[in-house]
């Protein structure tokens, strides 16, 4: 199934996401050696203009895991990541891979505060920070500000870790 990611968090193009470098980082510690990964990214047409950016993709936190409102995902569905999907522009980033689990995930806004819900268990400050980064933003307040509002949705496990 396809997977598709953004390449900017905002409408702006200002803060990038290294999305594609994090799932590859991802995908070159659990599945295949980094040659195999790095292989494959230079077939590709991402960042062709800076072919700089993908020896780089080592230096970023591996994306474990996205979250989405989609209920068709289940373990063992194939996963092809893209970016631009359904356009001209369309292209598959890194190598398909498998979902390994699916959690369901609750954030809810009471007065200001945030309340993550994983599988029916409330999540604590530290959890909190591990799920913000395994899924790929820099912290726990760039993933509050992604998601700003009520959310229910699953969690898409590219890996065997879980929470």
């Amino acid at each position: 199934m396809i997977l598709k990611f953004k390449q900017h968090f905002d409408k702006q193009k200002q803060k990038p996401t290294y999305f594609a470098e994090k799932i590859l980082k991802m995908y070159a510690l659990n599945e295949f050696d980094a040659g195999n990964t790095i292989a494959f990214w230079e077939l590709t047409e991402l960042n062709k203009n800076d072919k700089s950016q993908y020896k780089n993709y080592i230096n970023y936190p591996a994306k474990l895991h996205t979250i989405r409102t989609d209920n068709r995902w289940k373990s063992n569905n194939k996963i092809h990541c893209v970016y631009h999907n359904r356009s001209k522009k369309q292209f598959q980033f890194c190598p398909t891979f498998y979902c390994t689990s699916v959690q369901s995930i609750e954030i809810n806004v009471v007065m200001g505060v945030y309340i993550v819900t994983i599988d029916g268990v409330v999540a604590n400050n530290k959890t909190i920070d591990l799920l913000a980064i395994n899924d790929g933003f820099d912290s726990c307040l760039d993933f509050f500000e992604y998601f700003n509002s009520d959310f229910v949705g699953k969690i898409i496990h590219f890996t065997d870790f879980r929470y």
